[in-house]
């Protein structure tokens, strides 16, 4: 890697409220997880599948399972987006 490449990331949470969004970043700052954040859309079954926006967690690649593991484990699983779905 040259000094200009960006170390490739991976979405593995959408967080559809700004609540949701804090507790994800003390999650993620209590694991000392680096992360980049950028807007994303979601769908909401209970809204009959509406799109919204929310924000995309983003770690680095080699960290995403221990990440989407961590989440899961500590109640996040709506949000997960799994390796396939990017």
């Amino acid at each position: 890697m040259t000094g200009l490449e960006m170390p490739e990331t991976e979405p593995v949470y959408i967080a559809g409220t700004v609540s949701e969004a804090e507790a994800v970043e003390a999650l993620f700052a209590e694991q000392q997880i680096e992360y980049e954040v950028r807007p994303a859309e979601f769908r909401n079954v209970i809204s009959l599948g509406a799109v919204f926006v929310g924000v995309s967690f983003r770690v680095l690649r080699g960290q995403a399972s221990y990440c989407r593991f961590i989440l899961a484990d500590r109640g996040f699983k709506k949000g997960i987006v799994d390796s396939d779905q990017e």
